[in-house]
């Protein structure tokens, strides 16, 4: 089982819109607040990722098979600038296997930094991921709660090393 993660081409975002479509149909059941996007076609974002500089649309491949997905993108508004795991997933049945670790961990000193993302509150399975995830890998790590359009959220806040 050999994990590939690579930079989606334009001609690939039906392939990146399939996979949105059933992220947040997944989604949408952890929200409080019904708001934001329900399908690809409402996700505001996604045409950003082939034409604006600093977001990264990858594609999650295992053994040749479609996996999943990563939208990582670069915060420049902050007094800090940081990179933003904006979207992440796999599919159902490739979970719980390792991939989705390992992703995040080569994504994570792909681009090593300043980092942030937040997780649903309700989402109890991503918010486990996500924290060991950050436990594991960033040298530094905070965490807050804040209330967002869609419900409460867990803000995380971390570092990473730059592998030697």
């Amino acid at each position: 089982m050999k994990l590939e993660i690579y930079t989606a081409d334009k001609n690939e975002e039906l392939l990146l819109k399939t996979l949105l479509n059933a992220y947040l149909q997944e989604l949408r059941m952890y929200r409080q607040i019904p708001v934001g996007a329900t399908t690809a076609s409402e996700y505001p974002y996604l045409q950003l990722y082939w034409s604006e500089a600093g977001r990264y649309p990858f594609l999650l491949k295992v053994s040749g098979e479609l996996a999943g997905f990563a939208l990582v993108r670069q915060v420049a508004e902050k007094p800090k600038p940081c990179m933003s795991m904006a979207e992440f997933y796999v599919s159902p049945s490739k979970r719980r296997q390792g991939l989705g670790w390992e992703a995040v961990q080569r994504l994570f000193h792909q681009f090593p930094g300043a980092w942030e993302l937040q997780v649903i509150k309700g989402n109890q399975p991503a918010m486990e991921f996500w924290r060991r995830c950050i436990q594991f890998s960033a040298s530094t790590w905070q965490v807050e709660s804040i209330l967002a359009q869609d419900g409460p959220r867990l803000f995380y806040h971390f570092e990473i090393l730059p592998s030697s």
